[in-house]
């Protein structure tokens, strides 16, 4: 016969479990349903690198305008001082604000990726056990009768979706370790 204390214990860490799972669905949600994730490493842009990629696109985007509208290549003088011009108040707003929407997207990203490199790798034991465990009080001949079954089939039903969400969003195969 298992004990209260068994059970309680087996509740508590299937709350846990849940828990995790809610705040990884919860952080993947906010990058658009970003897991399960192949693309090799996780790519996190410092701002500096962020900025200078965003110059360089519009010093490209200028030169690209100068082809079209000159219909013939730059001298070396033009050249210059197209790619030494400096950037104008819309240009300098503009990328501004993408580097500070790609930061709070890597912030994000970032925040997944530690949960699921710390908690996320948690999941897959954790959620077994609790799954088994669950299935044994589910089992089990207890005088509790019905309070402890429709407790044991809630644990075995919130840890399995918690084992589901951790094989079908690859926590583990996510990382790109």
């Amino acid at each position: 016969m298992l004990s209260a204390r068994a059970f309680i214990a087996c509740v508590c860490l299937t709350i846990f479990a849940g828990a995790i799972a809610l705040r990884i669905e919860y952080l993947n949600a906010g990058l658009g349903g970003y897991l399960p994730h192949y693309e090799g490493k996780w790519r996190f842009a410092a701002r500096a690198a962020e900025r200078l990629s965003q110059e360089r696109r519009i010093r490209d985007a200028r030169f690209q305008q100068f082809l079209e509208t000159q219909e013939r290549a730059p001298t070396d003088q033009e050249l210059k001082d197209l790619l030494a011009s400096p950037l104008i108040p819309q240009e300098i707003t503009s990328i501004e604000t993408r580097v500070e929407e790609q930061f709070r997207k890597d912030q994000r990203r970032a925040s997944l990726h530690v949960w699921l490199s710390t908690a996320g790798l948690l999941q897959y034991p954790l959620s077994l056990a609790c799954t088994v465990w669950g299935l044994c009080l589910l089992m089990s001949k207890s005088p509790r009768g019905l309070t402890l079954r429709i407790g044991a089939a809630t644990i075995v039903v919130i840890a399995g979706t918690c084992l589901a969400l951790a094989f079908t969003r690859d926590y583990y195969g996510s990382l790109g370790w």
